[in-house]
């Protein structure tokens, strides 16, 4: 091996060893809920390959509410956000890294559950109650008026609750969505609309970011070159 090739290499190494010397103190992420479930969901690798260029960095993750998330950002209670945010909030930026599909289910006991695709393909589903999530804007939630049946949750764990029990419909995210119609107590109905998938998000400040920050930022979004 060359003299040069070796200098080049210690060099590097040198830089690497003071980076990783300057990469001290936290990053709290804050990311929202039901998504470990989700096969695009690359947190966890990102989290790994930080782990080992900044060892000293201590993480603080945290499960938060999409408008919990931005304000926090702002505030500077978390660095990074991770999730779906259709309300945005001026002084963020928003770099889109993946979409998450939904799909329209209901719980067995429900009238539709047993119902041939068929005698669906047509329905209009206004007439049932719908459990919906608060945070959505109206675009992503039904384009007809709302229904006083209709119940609104803060989290999609608890709108999952509310489409088991057989008595609301609701806009799911597929992959969490899945294991309860592999086991008979979701239908995936037959209905498509606008806005069914969620473009998720890596959320951070519009302003200079601190060198830890910055690394996760890009670590994060190189698990998503095609995105």
């Amino acid at each position: 091996m060359s003299q040069s090739l070796l200098a080049t290499m210690a060099k590097h190494e040198s830089k690497l060893a003071e980076l990783r010397g300057s990469l001290v103190g936290g990053i709290k992420i804050a990311v929202v809920d039901c998504l470990v479930s989700d096969p695009d969901f690359r947190l966890p690798e990102a989290i790994k390959v930080f782990v080992d260029a900044a060892p000293a960095v201590r993480i603080e993750l945290t499960v938060e509410r999409p408008q919990d998330i931005l304000s926090g950002i702002l505030d500077g209670s978390f660095d990074v956000g991770i999730g779906g945010f259709d309300n945005l909030v001026s002084g963020l930026d928003y770099e889109t890294i993946y979409h998450e599909p939904h799909g329209l289910y209901c719980g067995r006991g429900h009238v539709l559950f047993d119902q041939p695709n068929d005698s669906l393909t047509s329905c209009d589903y206004t007439g049932y109650a719908w459990a919906h999530r608060r945070y959505w804007s109206r675009r992503r939630q039904r384009g007809w008026q709302l229904s006083e049946k209709d119940a609104f949750v803060q989290e999609i764990e608890a709108q999952m609750a509310l489409v088991l029990s057989g008595a609301f419909l609701g806009l799911l995210p597929e992959h969490a969505a899945r294991a309860h119609v592999e086991t008979g107590k979701l239908r995936r109905l037959p209905f498509s609309g606008p806005n069914l998938d969620v473009p998720m998000s890596l959320v951070t400040r519009n302003a200079p970011r601190p060198a830890t920050i910055e690394l996760f930022r890009k670590e994060m979004l190189a698990l998503y070159p095609g995105d």
